[in-house]
């Protein structure tokens, strides 16, 4: 069997992806910057990536565990939160994100034309299941709500939802998707931190495989939650942009336009090769902290 550092999703999938991102993280950052990210890799960051991780896999401060998982839960645009968060876990540098997904390639004209009469703007697209192997961060985060303190009620209710999708390979399966209420324009891929970070498309479109499977044939990529535009026929013989579920999935889906960037005190620095399933951060304590006094004046 191949080692856990090369195999950590379910069922095991050899990868160099988190070998790639420990080298990058130990040639391009400072020799003293510490490392948030959840428990898991604590140990993979410090003797691999040789930086300073904030918990590690012996899990003894719990107190640190639960702050970790508070800041990753908590709303990325709350930025004196965000600020008074990384404060108390002792203003770490960079953020380190895991999340697996796999890619399915679909006939996307003649799916919105015959389910819903409407033209699509794209003849394919890639669709990307997140925990799909399984074993990323967007698993763990129903863990790290329930230890910093969320109640199984609230996470599936804000957090989490089990949705159905229906495509080649996975056919009536049910999969974990970012929870989303479009009658309330509430939706945890925009509103919660590690998903924010994991899923808009400055990460997506920095992935090798994406680029080498979708971008470079001109395949644009979605995630399985994320609404795609398309022509919706209207009065008068004119068409109307409207957003509608990615093809074979059925649930609650997440505007795409939210999902184009990360926030803004977040800077994308190294995503991961082959797959991009390991995610690196920088974190703009000045951008914060100017985002913080001006959130803080306006309230």
């Amino acid at each position: 069997m191949p080692q856990q550092i090369v195999s950590t999703v379910s069922p095991p999938i050899p990868t160099p992806d988190w070998l790639d991102a420990l080298r990058w993280l130990s040639y391009n950052t400072p020799t003293n910057a510490t490392v948030l990210s959840w428990w898991d890799y604590g140990y993979w960051i410090s003797i691999i990536g040789n930086r300073t991780s904030l918990a590690d896999n012996s899990t003894v401060n719990s107190t640190q565990i639960a702050l970790i998982g508070s800041f990753f839960m908590s709303n990325p645009y709350n930025y004196t939160g965000v600020l008074e968060k990384l404060n108390e876990l002792h203003d770490p540098q960079y953020i380190l994100i895991f999340e697996p997904y796999t890619m399915i390639i679909v006939n996307a004209s003649s799916y919105y034309n015959n389910y819903y009469g409407a033209e699509s703007l794209y003849p394919e697209l890639c669709i990307l299941i997140p925990e799909y192997p399984a074993g990323g961060d967007f698993a763990k985060s129903y863990w790290m709500a329930r230890i910093a303190g969320y109640t199984n009620n609230y996470i599936f209710s804000n957090f989490i939802s089990y949705e159905q999708v229906n495509l080649p390979g996975i056919l009536n399966s049910y999969i974990y998707v970012p929870y989303a209420n479009d009658a309330l324009n509430y939706y945890a891929a925009y509103n919660v931190t590690l998903y924010n970070l994991m899923f808009n498309s400055e990460v997506t479109e920095s992935s090798y495989f994406v680029w080498a499977t979708c971008t470079s044939n001109d395949i644009p990529a979605f995630w399985a939650f994320e609404s795609v535009p398309v022509l919706m026929p209207g009065a008068n013989y004119t068409l109307k942009l409207e957003y509608l579920p990615a093809p074979g999935y059925s649930g609650p889906t997440t505007p795409p336009y939210l999902l184009l960037q990360p926030p803004p005190w977040a800077q994308l620095v190294y995503v991961s090769r082959p797959y991009g399933w390991v995610i690196i951060y920088k974190i703009n304590y000045s951008v914060l902290e100017a985002l913080a006094r001006n959130q803080t004046l306006t309230q």
